[in-house]
């Protein structure tokens, strides 16, 4: 018993002083376990793809959970079997999932209970990142993490349904507008921004002051953070928008990944660019306290929407050969909406 009790307090301890990759690892078991378990199956032959190939998107967070351990590793001063260690934590993380994948029994939830433990989870988890925020960090961080990072997440969110890229019209909670109206995009999704920026950045942090040659830059570290969010999304998007399960692409948007339109990894890597860049840029300002930081980060966020744009924008237009492909045709359909006349 107290061998349990010694190893479940290091697994505290440790979650408490490194909980953005525990959310790393634990999303990815979390994500094939749901494929595996609580998908009804004949979804995967709707659209037309096996369930292995969902099922080995898992292989993008792994490889952050392992390159994060690597470095704890390395620089352990109490480790004195390094090697076993991490190879004992590369078999875990690759044979976790198989295992899942092999012996996974199917137990399909409705489409109401998938929504149901989709928003629990990520209230849970806004909890523990918020606590595990307050705690490394201080307020001022907290407040950034979660306060600057939300607005930023709902204008993202909200002005892409509004647009017309996709739906998100199933959920139970969505935020309140004075009038009897409410936003478009459903609470969870606008909290899963603050999360995801949250752990990208402190991953990104992590691993970037184990290399010189990329933690000393900020355009670096911000595309760095851009690409490592995007890895991130490549397994949790295809599972969302599988068949419609949490939200649902415009129909003119043609697959890319999984089932999931090129744009949407097009604005993942746009929305964290430029918020990246100017974290990265202010964090390197000594002079400024973290109050400061945040402050200047409210200021600029609405700045930082048209840059996301001037982004995406012509990736968008260089893969659709031209204006008149999709992307600029929903967008065009919208501003008529406006404009009528």
């Amino acid at each position: 018993m107290s061998k349990v009790k010694a190893s479940l307090g290091f697994v505290l301890r440790d979650m408490r002083d490194h909980g953005p990759i525990w959310f790393v690892g634990l999303m990815a078991l979390a994500v094939i376990n749901y494929e595996v378990t609580n998908v009804n199956h004949a979804r995967f032959a709707e659209v037309g793809l096996p369930l292995w190939k969902f099922a080995l998107t898992a292989a993008f967070p792994a490889f952050w959970v392992l390159l994060y351990s690597y470095f704890r590793a390395r620089d352990s001063q109490r480790l004195q079997h390094r090697w076993l260690v991490y190879g004992l934590l590369c078999a875990f993380m690759v044979g976790a999932p198989l295992a899942i994948y092999l012996r996974g029994r199917s137990h399909p939830m409705t489409e109401a209970q998938i929504v149901f433990f989709y928003e629990a989870a990520q209230y849970l988890w806004l909890v523990l990142m918020v606590a595990h925020c307050w705690y490394s960090r201080g307020v001022a961080a907290t407040v950034f993490f979660f306060g600057v990072c939300f607005l930023y997440g709902l204008s993202l969110e909200n002005a892409g349904i509004i647009i017309g890229y996709f739906g998100e019209s199933q959920y139970k909670l969505y935020l309140g507008l004075p009038g009897g109206l409410y936003l478009p995009a459903p609470l969870a999704t606008q909290v899963g921004w603050c999360i995801m920026f949250y752990v990208a950045i402190s991953v990104a942090e992590f691993i970037g002051g184990k290399l010189s040659w990329l933690g000393r830059y900020p355009v670096r570290m911000a595309v760095f953070t851009s690409l490592l969010a995007v890895s991130l999304d490549l397994q949790i998007d295809p599972l969302a928008s599988l068949s419609g399960l949490w939200w649902k692409w415009n129909a003119e948007l043609p697959a890319f990944w999984l089932g999931v339109p090129l744009l949407n990894f097009v604005a993942w890597f746009s929305a964290f660019l430029p918020f990246s860049l100017a974290y990265y840029f202010l964090r390197r300002d000594e002079r400024l306290t973290d109050w400061r930081r945040a402050g200047r980060m409210l200021l600029w966020a609405p700045w930082l929407l048209p840059a996301c744009m001037l982004i995406g924008g012509p990736i968008m237009a260089v893969y659709e050969g031209g204006f008149h492909g999709p992307t600029y045709q929903i967008a065009l359909a919208f501003l008529r909406k406006l404009m009528p006349y």
